[in-house]
């Protein structure tokens, strides 16, 4: 399943919300994310899950240094 998250935030602020991702799979799933324009902090970036594991992925939204706008990232 693919997961959508749509933020709305002023600027100024730090915000973080979490992603999970769960291996429905026999196997091991190894994952690597990164943010493709940079607007976004990830952790943790890479890893890898056994059968049945899941990891919580925290992705940080930070307005500090941003100006009023409408800006987007993509999570791959």
């Amino acid at each position: 399943n693919l997961s959508f998250l749509d933020v709305t935030q002023a600027t100024g602020y730090v915000t973080t919300h979490t992603l999970v991702i769960h291996n429905a799979g026999a196997g091991v799933l190894n994952f690597a994310l990164h943010a493709e324009n940079g607007l976004v902090s990830i952790s943790p970036v890479s890893g890898s899950l056994n059968s049945a594991a899941q990891e919580p992925i925290r992705i940080v939204f930070d307005t500090r240094v941003r100006t009023d706008g409408v800006y987007e990232d993509v999570i791959r």
